[in-house]
């Protein structure tokens, strides 16, 4: 029983340094752009020269680049298939007409 004691008494003590360790690490920041994790002024300038986050930021601009363009091409496409119902209810109507008239 006292050997039962003696591991729940360390289960606690490693629980309570666990939380202290965690709390005392330094905060972590997370670049917009690309997603990696940095400590500090000095790791967002050391991060800001890897490869990935040069990736991420030309694919980024590219983005911003053809967004406009994707949406006015998404707007015509809108346009031409809102013609071509328009198109076919004004043929069924037609038939409609021409069924009556007979």
């Amino acid at each position: 029983q006292q050997a039962n004691e003696v591991l729940k008494e360390r289960e606690e003590v490693l629980e309570e340094e666990t939380k202290k360790a965690i709390a005392a690490l330094p905060p972590h920041d997370i670049c917009e752009i690309c997603g990696t994790s940095y400590e500090g002024d000095a790791g967002n300038a050391a991060h800001k020269k890897f490869r990935i986050h040069e990736a991420y930021t030309i694919v980024r601009q590219r983005m911003d680049e053809l967004k406009p363009r994707v949406e006015e091409w998404e707007k015509a496409q809108k346009e031409k298939l809102g013609d071509t119902a328009e198109k076919k209810e004004e043929k069924k109507s037609e038939r409609r007409k021409d069924r009556e008239n007979g």
